[in-house]
C-alpha cells in the first residue's frame, strides 16, 4: 500500500526533480497557464490565484491523508524553476493512471517523459501498482509523444470516453506494465 508522506517524495533523475508543490508555486503555476494547457486539462477555463491555491493545497491534502491522487511539482534541480507537474491517480485494481503537463517555454526538452518515468518507477516499486496508463485525447500530439517516449504502448481508443466542453471526446489508451 502506498506509504504515508506529509510531502511528496523527492524523485530525481538528474535532470528533473519531483517533489510537493508549494503555496510559493501559484504564481510560476499561474504564469505558465497558456491555452495548451487549458484545452487539455481544464476544459478551455482559465486558472485564477484563487483556483491554482486551492488546486495546490488539495494536492498537499491528497499527500497527508494518503488519497488515491498524488501530484508532484516537475522542477528543474539547479534552479529550481517550476517546470511543470505530474499526477498519478491509482485505481482499484492495481493500476495507476498518470496526468502530467509542462509549462510553455519548458516544453520539447523531455521533461514530461522523465517525470512520468520517475513517478511510474516510484509506483511499481512502492505502491503495487501492476499497469500504468495514460489517457490522451486523440489529436493531443503532444501527450502522445510523452507517453511513447516513457516507454508506453498505444492499445487503442475509447470512443466517446470522456467529456470537454460539453462535447464527448475520443481518447487514446496507452499502458505500460511492470516489468516492460
Amino acid at each position: 500500500m502506498d506509504p504515508s508522506f506529509e510531502e511528496a517524495p523527492t524523485l530525481t533523475d538528474g535532470v528533473v526533480t519531483l517533489d510537493s508543490y508549494q503555496l510559493s508555486d501559484v504564481e510560476s503555476h499561474l504564469a505558465g497557464d497558456d491555452s495548451e494547457n487549458q484545452k487539455w486539462l481544464n476544459d478551455s477555463l482559465a486558472s485564477s490565484i484563487e483556483t491554482v491555491t486551492r488546486a495546490i493545497c488539495n494536492w498537499r491534502h491528497d499527500w497527508r491523508t494518503g488519497a488515491s491522487r498524488r501530484t508532484w511539482a516537475i522542477g528543474d534541480p539547479s534552479s529550481h524553476t517550476l517546470l511543470g507537474g505530474c499526477e498519478r491517480r491509482i485505481q482499484d485494481d492495481a493500476n495507476g493512471e498518470l496526468s502530467y503537463w509542462i509549462f510553455p517555454q519548458h516544453r520539447g526538452n523531455g521533461y514530461a517523459a522523465r517525470a512520468v518515468r520517475l513517478v511510474v518507477d516510484y509506483a511499481f516499486s512502492h505502491l503495487n501498482i501492476e499497469r500504468a496508463e495514460i489517457g490522451f485525447e486523440v489529436d493531443n500530439a503532444a501527450s502522445r509523444g510523452v507517453a511513447r517516449q516513457a516507454g508506453f504502448v498505444e492499445e487503442g481508443v475509447l470512443r466517446k470516453k470522456m467529456t470537454r466542453g460539453g462535447q464527448r471526446r475520443d481518447m487514446v489508451i496507452a499502458s505500460r506494465p511492470k516489468g516492460d
